[in-house]
């Protein structure tokens, strides 16, 4: 069994939820939860994990770290940027005449997006939404 495998099983038994509740939950079908929690499809999309740690009403961190798709320092990062009950949180109102930008925009539509002088890789690229996606979505 696949230690992300093993992380939603014990999730999931520990919130008292069947393989079929988590489907209807996440979306994703019954069978491939069976196969990701006991190890016969060990590497589930990033997206996958995603929409199991939504349905559990878990973290997401935990999750993306165990499938390999957060390394230990972009989950500090996580750690120490985290609110506490940011999702309880209202965004404040754009003062008038004010421009809203949108972060992924900036990122993703940009071939060159730099940060203090030194260009941004396409893989940077990802891990900064990656970041911004945990702590925002």
């Amino acid at each position: 069994m696949s230690d992300i495998g093993k992380y939603i099983r014990k999730a999931r038994e520990e919130k008292g939820i069947s393989a079929r509740e988590l489907s209807r939950r996440s979306g994703i079908s019954q069978g491939y939860i069976s196969q990701i929690e006991t190890g016969k499809h060990s590497t589930p999309k990033k997206s996958t994990v995603i929409k199991l740690a939504d349905a559990l009403k878990i973290s997401r961190v935990e999750p993306l770290r165990i499938a390999g798709f957060l390394d230990e320092g972009v989950v500090n990062a996580i750690e120490v940027l985290k609110i506490k009950d940011w999702e309880q949180a209202s965004p404040p109102a754009t003062p008038p005449g004010s421009y809203v930008a949108d972060l992924h925009e900036i990122i993703t539509g940009n071939e060159y997006v730099e940060y203090k002088g030194k260009r941004i890789s396409d893989s940077e690229k990802e891990k900064i939404l990656t970041l911004i996606e945990t702590i925002l979505d």
